[in-house]
């Protein structure tokens, strides 16, 4: 299967990692990490829309998705004040919206909303929570000729094959000028970079393409977009391996305030505190927000000249 690389269009990659069956792979000219061959569309299908990827135990998708309601709702809110730094209130789509948690936030902020969902029941769901029609693909509203002042796609693109082609279909759905929001797992971080088979994004076939700040800028310059801002989220604080292996095993031998199965449980605890803190203090200290941040958040505007 002949195929380039979506950010840069080479087509020499060199092995990254195999993982339960898959390949993954890094583009020799760019760095981009991507899933090489892709998984069949069929099985992506079966995979997201399948009811147990919002409520399961397994290796893919949430535990309960419904139980985050209060965070999720939390997260829309700073998102969107995010966003109204750049557009008024206007029309926006969120694609992969899910259960419809941030398009109803949105709409109680005075937006105009639509959604794309994959998943039937999430997609149920979200309609009767917005009132809105949730489709599951961009098509209906691409042959409706529909644009929209805003568009997210919040944790979608680690999700798609060839993420070039799909943000350029979607672009098409932007009005020129309009916001681009997303967001995506951080494949800069340290222990993705230096530990990738304990990195817990690298899981295909769910996650596809993996993005550092500078592969993911670069793919939205080549689809016509201009950044506004890159945000770093979700801190990942974390010691050397050899570091979190002893802190476990002190935890077994000694116990924990939890259980407390000798005299000497508080040396855990007090190690453990000592540890985090540190570890914390030398990331802030040290290290980039982007070399240790669990995802990246980017807005981006369409150039009036994209297509």
């Amino acid at each position: 299967m002949e195929r380039a690389c979506a950010v840069c269009g080479s087509d020499r990659f060199v092995p990254f990692l195999e993982k339960d069956g898959y390949r993954i792979v890094r583009c020799a000219a760019c760095a981009f990490l991507f899933v090489y061959p892709p998984p069949d569309s069929a099985t992506l299908h079966a995979l997201y829309t399948d009811p147990a990827y919002f409520r399961s135990e397994g290796p893919f998708g949430y535990a309960d998705y419904a139980a985050l309601r209060a965070f999720w709702e939390t997260q829309a809110r700073e998102r969107l004040l995010v966003i109204e730094r750049y557009v008024a209130r206007g029309t926006l789509l969120d694609v992969g919206c899910a259960s419809g948690i941030f398009l109803r936030v949105a709409q109680e902020r005075g937006w105009k909303v639509s959604g794309i969902e994959i998943a039937p029941e999430a997609a149920c769901e979200a309609e009767r929570l917005t009132g809105c029609r949730i489709v599951s693909s961009p098509e209906p509203l691409l042959r409706e000729g529909r644009t929209f002042d805003v568009i997210t796609l919040w944790e979608y693109l680690e999700h798609v094959p060839d993420p070039r082609a799909e943000l350029q279909r979607l672009s098409r759905l932007l009005r020129p000028e309009g916001l681009l929001a997303l967001s995506t797992p951080n494949a800069g971080q340290r222990l993705a970079q230096r530990a990738p088979a304990l990195w817990k994004e690298f899981k295909p076939p769910e996650h596809l393409s993996f993005f550092t700040a500078e592969t993911l800028l670069r793919l939205l310059a080549a689809c016509g977009f201009r950044e506004l801002c890159v945000r770093a989220i979700a801190p990942d604080y974390r010691a050397p391996e050899w570091i979190e292996r002893g802190i476990a095993r002190a935890r077994q031998r000694l116990g924990d305030r939890h259980d407390r199965r000798t005299p000497f449980w508080f040396l855990y605890s007090i190690a453990r505190r000592a540890v985090r803190w540190t570890v914390i203090a030398y990331h802030k200290l040290f290290l980039s927000p982007l070399a240790y941040a669990g995802g990246l958040e980017v807005y981006a505007r369409k150039e009036r000249e994209s297509e």
